[in-house]
């Protein structure tokens, strides 16, 4: 556990994580959350900056070169305004179509999947009404390392701390991991779910 905040009050209202950057971040344990299990993350985000390279959560490793596009693992994070889902490694990767802009929640979801059709990022932004993209990207499964949400890991060589300069900067209000792959029509009723909460006119 390396020390986010839950803050009460913003928009929407609740308790969501906050993350300053400065090296915050959680490790969620236990056998339910190894690399191994975990075949759909879904995240809701609100990054308040757009600059960098900014891991959001999953089973991402760094090699201090230039991360994400030198990294291992698998998850969701953001490089610049670039949103995207790895997998496996730098060459295994499913980007968003759209730039992600600051001070908005996001839902995403990557789907890690070999199968045809069944892997890939599906996102949309809440605070602006869009509708859910889904992506049909195939996705490897990726490397067993262990879970961090608000950053990666260094590689194994520096241990399990994270390489610096690419925590994420935000608030995160939910992480969910699935050990299979979602339906695109669980991905949809997962994304209208919470939009009340995220969306224009927030309940």
């Amino acid at each position: 556990y390396g020390g986010a905040d839950i803050q009460s009050t913003g928009t929407p209202p609740g308790r969501h994580m906050h993350y300053d950057g400065s090296g915050e971040f959680h490790d969620p344990s236990g056998d339910e959350w190894s690399d191994g299990n975990t075949k759909t993350l879904l995240v809701i985000f609100n990054s308040n900056s757009v600059s960098g390279e900014k891991a959001i959560a999953g089973h991402l490793r760094g090699d201090g070169t230039g991360w994400p596009w030198n990294d291992y693992g698998k998850g969701i994070g953001r490089n610049g305004s670039s949103l995207f889902a790895m997998a496996e490694n730098n060459n295994d990767k499913s980007l968003a179509t759209t730039t992600i802009v600051a001070d908005k929640w996001y839902f995403a979801v990557g789907r890690f999947d070999t199968v045809a059709n069944k892997g890939g990022l599906s996102y949309c932004n809440y605070t602006d009404g869009d509708d859910l993209t889904i992506s049909t990207h195939d996705l490897d499964s990726g490397y067993a390392y262990k879970p961090r949400i608000g950053g990666t890991r260094s590689i194994a060589s520096q241990g399990d701390d994270h390489e610096s300069g690419n925590w994420f900067i935000g608030e995160i209000d939910v992480v969910i991991w699935w050990g299979r792959t979602l339906t695109n029509a669980e991905v949809t009723n997962c994304c209208e779910w919470f939009r009340p909460r995220f969306g224009p006119t927030q309940t």
